[in-house]
C-alpha cells in the first residue's frame, strides 16, 4: 500500500492522464455539464493538494 499511495510522482501522472482522457460532453444538458466540471474539478483539487498549481506550473512529458 505504501509503495502504490506514497509514489507523489505516480499518483500525479495518474490525475493528469485522467484529465487527458476526460471525455468532451457531448450533449450540452445541465447534468452533463456538471459530471463534466464534477470530473475536471476532481482532479485539478487532488492535484493542488499534492501541491501542483496548474495556474502556475508547466506539466512535464515525464508527468503524463
Amino acid at each position: 500500500l505504501k509503495n502504490r499511495f506514497g509514489r507523489k510522482d505516480v499518483v500525479i501522472q495518474n490525475h493528469i492522464r485522467k484529465l487527458l482522457e476526460v471525455e468532451p460532453c457531448v450533449k450540452t444538458s445541465a447534468e452533463n455539464l456538471q459530471v463534466l466540471h464534477d470530473e475536471l474539478n476532481l482532479h485539478v483539487r487532488a492535484l493542488g493538494a499534492l501541491g501542483k498549481d496548474l495556474n502556475s506550473s508547466r506539466i512535464t512529458a515525464a508527468e503524463i
